[in-house]
């Protein structure tokens, strides 16, 4: 996460948790789309999205190995 912003601890905790829940979804079939989830949870928002990039990210580097 960036330190250019003033996310609490608390906040990122409940981020962590939402995504892992959601990437738990996904795996098992779900549709929700990730942009309903950020909308459903605005104060988590920027985490979840941050969470989601980097996910995206290792995903990528996985995958092309």
């Amino acid at each position: 996460m960036s330190s250019g912003d003033n996310r609490e601890p608390a906040k990122l905790i409940v981020a962590q948790d939402l995504f892992q829940r959601y990437c738990q979804e996904v795996k098992s079939g779900g549709q929700e789309a990730f942009e309903a989830l950020c909308e459903k949870h605005p104060d988590e928002a920027s985490c979840l999205r941050e969470l989601h990039s980097i996910y995206k990210l290792g995903s990528a580097l996985v995958t092309s190995s």
